[in-house]
């Protein structure tokens, strides 16, 4: 057999070989691919507002922590009453012009255990130490501890006085039949054992420079919340 036809026979077998060894080496780098997935689960912050009414101007007001991460909480209220007549609701404010002092006073008047408090806010019960402090420049009540797990704050609202309505001080004589409400509103923060990760929490989600120190506990320590 001459030369070129053995050639021309063991081409193919060449070609057949190369693709083997090609499909082996392909199929060697599938069987070693690898995914691995690690997820990491984060605390939940969360909060809860209670409120229990015990009588006719007793209506307490306190925050839980019901997440799994300790936080920083401050919380806001608002008032309004509704008047009902002939079917159709009207909203009256709060906060009105009385004539006879000639001023504007508030119809309702929450009362509550709060440090640094105006006359548009919660008047304070009582000289004990309060656990709240009221920014006016922002319009929160901020709490003075870092409040732990499962824990719930003292009350920021402990009664509500209606002075000017049961005295019959008012001219608008709509708030004698209105609905009164109390609206509450909470914001936490998580708090962190480090004191640098607690400022930067704060200042960006609070808009407040809170002073801490470096070692500090956050399980005892008392916050100095800055007014602005």
């Amino acid at each position: 057999m001459d030369k070129k036809n053995i050639i021309k026979k063991l081409l193919p077998m060449g070609l057949l070989l190369a693709a083997s060894v090609a499909i082996g080496v392909t199929g060697a780098t599938v069987l070693h691919t690898l995914k691995l997935e690690n997820p990491i689960k984060t605390p939940t912050v969360e909060g809860e507002i209670k409120e229990e009414n015990l009588g006719i101007e007793t209506k307490q007001v306190s925050f839980t922590n019901t997440g799994e991460a300790d936080v920083f909480i401050r919380a806001a209220i608002s008032q309004t009453w509704t008047y009902e007549e002939d079917g159709k609701k009207t909203i009256l404010p709060n906060t009105i012009y009385y004539e006879t002092d000639n001023k504007l006073v508030h119809v309702a008047v929450p009362y509550g255990n709060v440090d640094k408090f105006t006359a548009d806010s919660i008047q304070k019960n009582g000289n004990g130490t309060s656990d709240w402090i009221y920014n006016a420049d922002d319009g929160w009540y901020y709490y003075n501890k870092v409040l732990k797990t499962s824990a719930t704050t003292t009350n920021l609202v402990e009664n509500v006085k209606f002075d000017l309505v049961t005295n019959n001080k008012l001219t608008d004589q709509r708030y004698k039949k209105a609905g009164y409400q109390l609206h509450c509103v909470m914001e936490v923060v998580q708090a962190s054992d480090n004191a640098d990760v607690s400022k930067e929490a704060v200042k960006k989600l609070f808009d407040k420079d809170l002073a801490i120190p470096e070692n500090w506990n956050k399980d005892t320590y008392i916050i100095s919340w800055p007014i602005k």
